[in-house]
């Protein structure tokens, strides 16, 4: 049964939410236990300035506009 989200909250990270998100889904790929809980990955770009969305936007992530207020 899946029903874990996986919240990943970034501002200006264009030069590391590649790599961040391209682990976590080679852990989905990878398959096991960790993958079977997993419903969905969701990244919370708050107020970036840079290309931080746009790079999410390649993988298979939920994209949410935050405010720039954080939390």
């Amino acid at each position: 049964m899946k029903g874990v989200t996986l919240v990943i909250a970034a501002r200006d990270a264009e030069a590391t939410i590649g790599a961040c998100l391209d682990a976590v889904t080679g852990l989905l790929r990878a398959g096991g236990e960790t993958a079977s809980r997993l419903a969905e990955i969701i990244l919370v770009d708050d107020g970036s300035t840079d290309r931080t969305a746009d790079f999410a936007g390649r993988r298979p992530v939920r994209i949410l506009a935050g405010s720039g207020q954080g939390a």
